[in-house]
């Protein structure tokens, strides 16, 4: 039972590492998986597809995190803010990761689309109507195509979006 405990405890505080980590989750995952197997001060684990998968399901929750930590009107006065084009790339990257990891992303795509459509909505709003400046970080082409990949049809959703460049 001590053993299972302990297991369970080395898993959580490598989970929690990934989620609350930095920007590159995959990276932090490889190195999560050879610090409970292989390294010299590690615990050497014997690893299952269940502790692989829980760990896995926490790079995607990561790499979502920072997708919409960069969607967020709130954000853009902040140092962690990136902007879109961060936003668009840390999306490409998770959608190839679970395209290698077989992992469905439908949920959370649907989630990201209508951040993106609040953020752009909230941009337009602030730059045109408020006079404020302005925080789109790409071109019109990048987010059309960040739009396209998550199912959004710009000039259906937000007609005015042009005037943010």
């Amino acid at each position: 039972m001590g053993e299972d405990v302990s297991r369970q405890e080395l898993l959580a505080e490598e989970l929690f590492m990934l989620t609350a980590g930095g920007e590159m989750p995959e990276v932090a995952f490889h190195s999560a998986v050879y610090y409970l197997t292989k390294d010299k001060d590690g615990p050497a684990l014997e690893l299952g597809e269940e502790d692989i998968a829980l760990l896995k399901g926490a790079v995607v929750q990561r790499y979502t995190a920072i997708v919409l930590r960069d969607l967020c009107p709130e954000n853009k006065h902040t140092s962690i803010f990136r902007g879109l084009k961060r936003s668009a790339a840390n999306w490409q990257r998770l959608v190839a990761y679970a395209a290698r990891e077989n992992i469905d992303l439908a949920a959370i795509q649907i989630h990201v689309a209508q951040a993106l459509l609040n953020f752009l909505q909230h941009e337009y709003d602030a730059v045109i109507c408020r006079g404020e400046v302005g925080c789109v970080n790409c071109s019109q082409e990048r987010l059309v195509d960040y739009a396209n990949t998550l199912g959004v049809v710009l000039d259906r959703e937000i007609e005015q979006w042009r005037k943010l460049f």
